[in-house]
């Protein structure tokens, strides 16, 4: 067992390169300790703790949540280097032939029924594995000029298939797990 002399010796988040808090309490507690104003804790975007940061003007001023502040920065906006050009040119060509376009009414319908019966927002790939193979299998498959492993194109895929949806209106989630839900677009009827 590892003892600590200093309180706040925590790892480093090696995605982030933020000191990661096991808690928010925790994170809370040390950004007091910070002189400054505007300084709060947030959740680590990769699962690997809390961090502590300065809250941006558009959360101050009451323009966007923090979390939808969150997730528009770790989805379209700001994260590119973790988005394989490969993966988004892929999906964009998929989005020109409407494919996207015939997934997300699909995966919609599909969020909604798990939802109403069990009463809790699926997992990405539960949903996601419930679509017709044949259209899943377009978004999933590697293309041939990928030199990647496949599980990294097959998650990253998904990941930017559920950003698009997202964007486009379709499904709605959070970074809490199971947040999944139907979007302002989708219309049961």
């Amino acid at each position: 067992m590892i003892r600590m002399t200093d309180p706040w010796n925590f790892p480093q988040c090696r995605l982030c390169a933020k000191t990661s808090y096991p808690s928010r309490s925790v994170a809370k507690s040390r950004a007091r300790t910070i002189p400054g104003e505007n300084i709060h804790s947030y959740p680590c975007p990769h699962g690997n703790g809390y961090h502590i940061g300065h809250i941006p003007a558009k959360v101050k001023s009451g323009a966007i949540s923090p979390d939808d502040y969150a997730l528009w920065k770790h989805s379209r906006a700001v994260a590119p280097s973790r988005r394989p050009p490969a993966i988004v040119r892929h999906l964009d060509e998929l989005e020109s032939r409407g494919v996207i376009d015939e997934i997300g009414p699909l995966l919609a319908g599909i969020v909604a029924q798990l939802r109403n019966r069990y009463g809790i927002g699926p997992a990405w790939n539960e949903a996601l594995g419930m679509l017709p193979g044949d259209l899943i299998d377009q978004v999933t498959t590697p293309i041939d000029s990928w030199h990647g492993k496949t599980t990294t194109w097959q998650s990253a895929s998904k990941a930017e298939l559920m950003i698009r949806l997202r964007y486009d209106g379709w499904v709605y989630f959070t970074r809490e797990p199971r947040s999944l839900n139907v979007g302002p677009r989708y219309n049961p009827s």
